[in-house]
């Protein structure tokens, strides 16, 4: 309020952030699980459905803009095997934890089930931290309870970036052909399947290119921030 200004109230709905998915020709697979309900969660893009293994109804929960999936750290986890490819790509999810108790190597997202491979990558949670591991870990953000968070992997010509809610945090070059092929999708266990996650999971992306900084951090828009409807009081 301020000189010949009143106070009025910001709809919650103006305080929803979202855009829309950058570079649509390049996504190869999209699970939005705004079917809510059943034991597969579809492919927007391609023929890719995850099969939800050990879940049921109750695994299907309300999360901001649809529903999303809950994974219950015991042994719920989706998988599909797709068609051998490699090469440049982009991985964007997000995940919400709301206890960190969790299993060393619980992982939301993997692209192979070889336990240790240096030529896949998967999404998981080691002491306290986010982190992006194929036979060695990268450390892609703190654990943060309570709240969404955005995570990504982009392969880009010999180059892995790393980003945690749209910011780059890392890269590194791993050696010729390593770390980007892709055979299975996994998510809630890790690629050896011993180690599940307990928590949310939204709005996977899998794009058969190398988003920029910039699309990255679009992406990771896409969802409500933690924030609640201004009151004007």
């Amino acid at each position: 309020e301020g000189p010949n200004q009143s106070k009025s109230v910001v709809p919650q709905s103006a305080l929803k952030v979202f855009t829309s998915r950058p570079q649509s020709d390049s996504i190869r697979h999209s699970w939005d699980f705004e079917s809510g309900s059943g034991s597969t969660a579809f492919d927007g893009q391609n023929s890719a459905n995850l099969t939800l293994h050990d879940m049921n109804s109750s695994n299907w929960v309300s999360c901001p803009g649809g529903t999303c999936l809950f994974f219950d750290g015991v042994d719920d986890y989706a998988q599909v095997d797709v068609q051998d490819w490699s090469g440049n790509l982009t991985i964007s999810q997000f995940v919400l934890v709301e206890d960190d108790n969790q299993t060393e190597y619980a992982s939301t997202f993997a692209i192979d089930s070889t336990a240790g491979s240096s030529q896949s990558f998967q999404h998981m949670i080691q002491n306290g931290d986010w982190k992006q591991h194929s036979n060695s870990s990268n450390v892609i953000g703190q654990l943060k309870l309570h709240q969404w968070n955005h995570l990504s992997t982009v392969y880009d010509n010999g180059t892995v970036h790393r980003y945690m809610n749209g910011i780059h945090v890392g890269s590194f070059q791993p050696n010729s052909s390593d770390f980007n092929n892709v055979d299975v999708y996994r998510l809630g266990v890790n690629r050896a399947g011993s180690a599940f996650y307990k928590g949310f999971i939204d709005k996977v992306v899998v794009y058969d290119d190398a988003l920029s900084h910039e699309e990255v951090h679009q992406l990771s828009r896409e969802v409500y921030k933690n924030c609640g409807p201004f009151s004007g009081a």
